[in-house]
C-alpha cells in the first residue's frame, strides 16, 4: 500500500513596483550646456518587482502632469516605458528644475524617483574692439584698466584703450 498525499503551501501575494525616472537633452544652441530653447526629454521606467499582475498602472509627474504609458497592465517582471519633454525658458536659468514622478497600480502603494537638474545661467561675453594708443610717446600701445558692472559682478583688466565711437573723443 502507497500513501501519496499533496501539501498545498500558498505562496503569498506580493505586489510590488519600482520606477526609474532619467533625463536627456538636446543641445539647441549648441552651447554645451543646458539653455533657454534647450528640450530636456524625460523616460520613466516602470517595472513590476512583484509576483502578481499589475494593473492600471500610471504615474504622474508633479512638474509636466500624466504619463502616457505603453502598457498600464504588467505581469511579474514586465516593464512599462513613457516619456515627456520639457522646453528650458529664460526664466529657468540659475535655477534647479526638481521634479518627482510618482507610479500607482491598483495592487500597490505608491512609489516615487525624482530628477533635478540645473540650469546654468549664461555667460555673456563682451567683445571690445580696441586700437593701439600710445598716449605717453614711449612707441608701446598703452594700458588701461578697464571696469563692468554687470548683474552685481565686477570685474577690472587692463587693455589696450577700446575703440568706443565718437562719443570719447579725448581717447
Amino acid at each position: 500500500f502507497t500513501l501519496v498525499s499533496a501539501i498545498y503551501v500558498p505562496v503569498p501575494s506580493q505586489p510590488s513596483l519600482r520606477i526609474v525616472k532619467a533625463n536627456s537633452y538636446a543641445d539647441a544652441d549648441g552651447s554645451g550646456s543646458l539653455s533657454a530653447g534647450d528640450v530636456v526629454t524625460y523616460t520613466y521606467t516602470v517595472t513590476n518587482t512583484g509576483n502578481v499582475a499589475l494593473t492600471n498602472v500610471k504615474v504622474e509627474d508633479d512638474v509636466l502632469g500624466p504619463v502616457s504609458l505603453d502598457r498600464t497592465t504588467l505581469s511579474p517582471g514586465e516593464v512599462a516605458f513613457g516619456s515627456l519633454s520639457y522646453t528650458i525658458r529664460a526664466e529657468d536659468e540659475g535655477r534647479t528644475i526638481i521634479n518627482i514622478a510618482t507610479a500607482t497600480s491598483d495592487q500597490t502603494a505608491p512609489q516615487t524617483d525624482s530628477n533635478e537638474i540645473y540650469i546654468p545661467v549664461p555667460v555673456n561675453t563682451l567683445d571690445i574692439a580696441c586700437k593701439k594708443v600710445d598716449h605717453n610717446g614711449d612707441g608701446q600701445p598703452d594700458m588701461r584698466t578697464f571696469t563692468t558692472d554687470i548683474n552685481d559682478c565686477t570685474a577690472s583688466f587692463e587693455v589696450p584703450m577700446p575703440v568706443i565711437g565718437s562719443n570719447c573723443p579725448n581717447w
